[in-house]
């Protein structure tokens, strides 16, 4: 699996990640996904909050945005939720 990481700007605290590929995410699916592997998560519309120690926003284009200020951190909790949710649809 092959993603993006990006510090967005030096004020905020956070990464966004996109997949290098086209990617859609069944924001459904993903609920359960990131349930059963212990992370907390709310449905926020088209978008979800998954927590499991660090925030992770999902969209449903694959995005996510990674709560954290370490860059480790946020690529690990990424590769983390991109396991979970992709796990159907990466061959």
């Amino acid at each position: 699996m092959t993603y993006y990481l990006l510090k967005p700007c030096k004020g905020h605290a956070g990464y966004l990640s996109n997949m290098k590929k086209r990617t859609k995410v069944d924001l459904r699916t993903a609920i359960g996904l990131l349930e059963s592997n212990g992370y907390e998560v709310m449905d926020i519309k088209h978008l979800l909050i998954a927590k499991k120690g660090i925030e992770v926003t999902v969209y449903p284009n694959g995005k996510l945005l990674v709560k954290t200020d370490d860059e480790d951190d946020a690529r690990q909790a990424a590769e983390a939720i991109y396991s979970i949710i992709l796990s159907d649809s990466e061959p």
